[in-house]
Order: C-alpha cells, then sequence, then structure tokens
C-alpha cells in the first residue's frame, strides 16, 4: 500500500487462485481413507474408527466380516476386471444394506467387515440376512457367487474388541468351509449349465460326450474313480469357452487368424478355471490337453 499524505494511492499484491491446490489436497485426504476401487473406508482408517467406537456408551457393537466365495474362480475365468466389477457392486450393496453412522470398509482382497455401533446380534443377524438375499439375486447368472459371514457383538469393556475380530474371522472362514462343501456338485451343474445357456454345448452333444467317453473307459476297464473323473471332463472339457466372446464362438464364417488365436485359448482358460477348484483340478490336465 503507498500513501500520498494520508490518503492510500494504491494497492500492490500478488493474487493467486488456489482453487486447484485445496481441490488436490482434498482429493489426497480423502484417498488416504477410502479405498480407490469400491470408494468404501481401507483398513487404516477402520481401524483407526474401531479405537473411536469402541466406547461403552455405543455398546453392543456388532462387527460383521463378510467374504466372497468363488472369486478366485471368477478372476480365473473372465479376468480381474471382471472381478473388480462383482468388487464394486459389492460394495454397492453393503452401503444400500447399512445405515450412514456404520463404518463399512474394505478389509483385504474380497473381504470386507463392518462397525455396526449400539447394533444387538440379533438386529446384524437380520441385516446379514438381507445383504445375503440381495447379494444372490444380483449374482445369480455368475459362478455361484455367494457370501461367508463372521459377526460378533462387544456388550461390555470387558471384551476386548480385537479377539472378537478374529473370533469374526473364524466364524467367517468356517462358514466358507461349510458353504464350499455344499456347492460343489452345484457348481459342476452351474459350469454345464453356462456352456449350454450361451449355446456353446447342447445338453444332447454333452450327454452323447459322456456316454462315448463312459463306454471307452470301461473298455479300457478304468477304475469307477476314473470313470467318474472322465465323466466330467467329457462334460466341461470346452469350459475355457464362456471366457471367449461370444462374436468368436458364434461366429458362423471362417475365423481370422487373429480370431483363431483367441479361439485357441480357451484350452489355457479352461485349466485355469478347473485349477483354481480343488472339485474340479482332478481333470485340469485333461481340458488343456483335450485337442
Amino acid at each position: 500500500m503507498f500513501y500520498v499524505g494520508n490518503s492510500p494511492e494504491y494497492y500492490e499484491g500478488i493474487v493467486r487462485n488456489i482453487d486447484e491446490r485445496i481441490k488436490s489436497e482434498e482429493k489426497i485426504k480423502y484417498l488416504s481413507y477410502h479405498d480407490y476401487l469400491t470408494d468404501l473406508y481401507n483398513r487404516y482408517f477402520f481401524e483407526e474408527e474401531l479405537k473411536r467406537l469402541d466406547s461403552q456408551r455405543l455398546y453392543p457393537i456388532s462387527i460383521i466380516i463378510a467374504d466372497i466365495n468363488g472369486f478366485k474362480l471368477v478372476n480365473d475365468t473372465f479376468g480381474h476386471k471382471k472381478g473388480d466389477e462383482i468388487l464394486k457392486n459389492t460394495a454397492k450393496i453393503l452401503k444400500s444394506c447399512f445405515r450412514k453412522e456404520d463404518i463399512i470398509a474394505r478389509y483385504g482382497g474380497d473381504e470386507f467387515i463392518i462397525i455396526l455401533p449400539s447394533t444387538s446380534k440379533a438386529v446384524a443377524d437380520s441385516i446379514v440376512e438381507r445383504v445375503d438375499d440381495l447379494f444372490k439375486s444380483n449374482f445369480y447368472s455368475e459362478f455361484i457367487m455367494s457370501l461367508s459371514f463372521g459377526i460378533v457383538t462387544k456388550e461390555s469393556k470387558e471384551q476386548n474388541i480385537n479377539e472378537l475380530i478374529k473370533i469374526a474371522e473364524d466364524n467367517m472362514y468356517r462358514h466358507k468351509l461349510m458353504e464350499k462343501q455344499s456347492l460343489h456338485s452345484s457348481m459342476i451343474v452351474s459350469l454345464e449349465k453356462a456352456l449350454e445357456e450361451r449355446n456353446y454345448e447342447t445338453q444332447e452333444h454333452m450327454h452323447r460326450m459322456r456316454s462315448l467317453a463312459l463306454k471307452l473307459g470301461k473298455k479300457l476297464k478304468f477304475s469307477e474313480d476314473k470313470l467318474d473323473e472322465l465323466s466330467l471332463l467329457s462334460s466341461l472339457h470346452d469350459i475355457g469357452k464362456i471366457a471367449i466372446s461370444d462374436s468368436i464362438i458364434l461366429n458362423p464364417s471362417k475365423l481370422t487368424s487373429e480370431e483363431h488365436e483367441i479361439m485357441k485359448k480357451h484350452t489355457e482358460i479352461g485349466f485355469r478355471i478347473a485349477n483354481s477348484n480343488s472339485v474340479l483340478a482332478s481333470i485340469a490336465k485333461g481340458i488343456l490337453a483335450h485337442h
């Protein structure tokens, strides 16, 4: 400021627009608390909030851990892009089922954890049922997609919150093992159905393949275990085709050399699908070599 006598003649200074800097700082702060893929809170934020919310005035506090069953199979079959899409959609389902004051975080790869202040075990159980139903209805057309849950509730200050989370994790993994056992046969049915529904294999073709393969196996005096393996292989030898574009698979005209190279990959894809699941691992090499 410059004066002439007692009156200011003019002002001099520098004005800068810092809107972009403020936006950048806000974005960095946001990302430090959020998972970049799902837009949920990240594990660091969850652990900080857990300390804040572990207060007697908020008891009972319920904690839910959820894990996606069959996620590796989808990643191996359709790639990580499809896997990311499922994680994002799962996050949307979780957001729609919980309150604003609940803390929903991505806990690991395909694991999520939720803190529910002032929530009893009975209420947490009912919310889990709603999440499970919504998840199954949204992913009905996917590969045996379901969730495994672990739920614990802290009701007194004597209980250690971190020990309770460990119990919730153990319960979730136990649920996952039980779910895995019940899904073995339905997974095979679903894979066969996936081939049939996309017109890659007709039911008649699969039955013919299975019948002929078993006749040959019996002629070669295969054991019952080997015959079961052969039956499964004859049904699912082309399972890798479900990850090949319909424009190639269902193309009535001659394939280009590039398309033919893509088509040939269905044996490798099928091998990865089978190898990612203990039920199908025994036929993985057969799928890879069936051409």
